[in-house]
This record gives C-alpha cells, sequence and structure tokens, in this order.
C-alpha cells in the first residue's frame, strides 16, 4: 500500500514539475513573439517617419505589422501603443493547454 501512495505522490510530482516547464516555454515564447512585435513595429515607424507619414497614421501602420509578427510568432497582439516619439511598446499573449495564458512586454526604438 505504501508503493503505491509513493507511486501515485512521483506521479504526481512529475506531472507538476511538467506543466510548470510547459508554462516557462509558453512564457518564453510570449516574449520571444513580443520582442520581434515590437522590432517590426518599430521598423515600420522609423520608416513611415522617412516617408514623412504622420504619427498616427505610422503608428497604426506599424501596430498593423506588429499584430501580422505577433500572430506569425503563435501569440496574439494585445496592446500596442507608441511611448515618446519613436519608440513602440507591444504586449503579446500565448495560450497554454487549455487553462492558462502567458503574456509578455517588449519595447523597441532608437536609443535615448
Amino acid at each position: 500500500m505504501l508503493g503505491l501512495a509513493l507511486a501515485a505522490a512521483i506521479l504526481m510530482l512529475v506531472l507538476a514539475l511538467g506543466a510548470l516547464a510547459g508554462s516557462i516555454a509558453t512564457r518564453g515564447s510570449a516574449q520571444s513573439a513580443a520582442d520581434l512585435a515590437a522590432l517590426a513595429a518599430a521598423g515600420s515607424l522609423a520608416r513611415t517617419e522617412l516617408r514623412g507619414v504622420g504619427p498616427a497614421e505610422g503608428v497604426r501602420a506599424a501596430c498593423s505589422i506588429a499584430a501580422d509578427a505577433a500572430r506569425r510568432n503563435g501569440a496574439h497582439l494585445e496592446e500596442c501603443r507608441s511611448v515618446g516619439v519613436r519608440t513602440i511598446e507591444v504586449v503579446t499573449s500565448r495560450r497554454f493547454a487549455d487553462w492558462g495564458q502567458a503574456k509578455a512586454r517588449a519595447r523597441a526604438g532608437p536609443r535615448a
């Protein structure tokens, strides 16, 4: 009987560690998607500025590109906004199994 209880406890520990490892991997994927989306958006914002496009239109275009970059990396763009004049901040999310969601935030733009 003690052996069965010990085997059940070990199984529960292994399952819990597997879930923890999966959630950590999902968080890393969400962060990678956020980083790439922010970089893509900042590059777009810089290009629109060079073409003389207005700031509001430039941010809209940059956020559209950020959403596409996030989607291509398996995440969903939750937020996208301009921070200062030339910096973009994004928040992405990625689902983990049926019960969790990982969120990540990233900024990109020229160095101040």
